[in-house]
C-alpha cells in the first residue's frame, strides 16, 4: 500500500556487526567500523517501494555504492518518506548530534552539494534510534516503515495515509 508520488526519499538503517574493508565502485577500498549506518536516497519513481526493497535483496546486480554495503552488512529497516525528498532527509541527518558523515562521496556523486549519503549513528542506544525515527517522521506527509528478513517482510504506515 505505497503511495505513488513525485517526491519521496528514504533513510535505510544498516547494521555492520563487524569492521569491514570493501571495494566500493569508484570510491575504491573503504573501511567501516562496526555499528549502525544511515543511508539517504531518492525514491522519485513510479513505485517507490521497489527502490527500497531492492536494498534488502541479496541477489541483485551491483550498481550503486549502497549495493556494496548491503552485501556486507545487514539492512534493518527503511523509512520511506512521502512529501520530502533526499535533500530534506540529508539536511535532517546532518543536523543531528548523534550522527556523523561516514565516507565522503558515498552515494552522493549526483548531488555535489552533499558531502555523503552515508552516515554513522554514534550510538546503538534504542532510545536514540527511536528519536531519530521520530525526527524523520514529523515532517513527511506520509511515512512507511519497511523491513525484510529471511523469514519476514513488514510494512507499516507511521504517519499519513497511503
Amino acid at each position: 500500500m505505497t503511495l505513488s508520488t513525485k517526491c519521496a526519499g528514504y533513510v535505510l538503517l544498516i547494521y555492520c556487526p563487524n569492521n569491514i574493508t570493501t571495494q566500493v565502485g569508484s570510491l575504491g577500498r573503504v573501511r567501516l567500523r562496526r555499528g549502525i549506518y544511515l543511508y539517504v536516497g531518492s525514491a522519485n519513481i513510479r513505485n517507490p517501494i521497489t527502490r527500497v526493497l531492492r536494498h534488502f535483496s541479496k541477489s541483485k546486480k551491483i550498481h550503486w555504492h549502497i549495493d556494496y554495503l548491503t552485501e556486507k552488512c545487514i539492512p534493518l529497516l527503511a523509512l520511506l518518506c512521502f512529501g520530502q525528498g533526499e535533500d530534506y532527509l540529508y539536511d535532517v541527518l546532518v543536523s543531528l548530534d548523534k550522527v556523523k558523515s561516514a565516507i565522503l562521496g558515498f552515494g552522493s556523486t549526483d548531488k555535489v552539494i552533499h558531502k555523503t549519503h552515508l552516515f554513522k549513528l554514534l550510538t546503538e542506544d534504542l532510545v536514540v534510534i527511536i528519536s531519530l525515527i521520530n525526527a524523520l517522521v514529523k515532517t513527511c506527509d506520509c511515512v512507511e516503515v519497511i523491513g525484510v528478513s529471511d523469514r519476514y517482510c513488514f510494512s507499516q504506515v507511521l504517519r499519513g495515509q497511503p
